[in-house]
């Protein structure tokens, strides 16, 4: 999925956790954007399966096949809720099932192998009220909005030119300041 963040014109490729979550197009909540450490917040079960997402999410490149886009997207979801795809009467599942639990295997050996730091660069983004909020009657005509796993958004060149020219005149100042002392 593409998303605009915070109103930004520049979209961010995100993709869902939750298979029984729904996202209505033209929606608007409000997230935590958290990274996989903060997400997990202590539980080592939820640390091991965000990485493992993120992981899969990191497969996704623009030469991959919609139809291994598509057997990631299920291996992303049976990691966090196996109880749901998993055992769904979904025809695509179940023609699919061995090669989904072979990126899941792919996932849980990467995440031993991985450097630390490759998951720094992910953010979870989960929506920040509990899911009795989640209701027609406040807007939300899909129900609970899902959590998603994406990397940190990219700053709009513009914002990027008003902190690059902030820090020449800040370094400037520093420079004067320096100079008279």
């Amino acid at each position: 999925y593409d998303f605009s963040v915070n109103g930004s014109s520049t979209s961010t490729q995100l993709m869902c956790l939750n298979f029984d979550h729904e996202v209505t197009v033209g929606e608007s909540w409000t997230v935590n954007a958290d990274t996989i450490v903060q997400a997990a917040n202590g539980n080592s079960t939820l640390l091991k399966n965000y990485e493992e997402d993120a992981w899969l999410f990191s497969q996704i490149t623009p030469s991959t096949s919609q139809t291994q886009q598509t057997l990631i997207q299920f291996a992303v979801w049976d990691i966090l809720d196996p109880s749901g795809v998993g055992t769904s009467s979904d025809p695509y599942w179940n023609s699919n099932s061995a090669a989904i639990q072979n990126l899941i295997n792919q996932a849980s050996s990467a995440v031993g192998s991985e450097n630390s730091d490759f998951f720094n660069q992910f953010v979870i983004y989960v929506p920040d009220h509990d899911s009795s909020y989640y209701t027609s009657q406040n807007g939300y005509p899909g129900g609970i909005p899902q959590s998603f796993v994406g990397t940190a958004p990219t700053p709009e060149p513009g914002s990027l030119a008003l902190l690059g020219t902030g820090l020449l005149g800040l370094g400037g100042a520093v420079r004067r300041k320096m100079r008279k002392a």
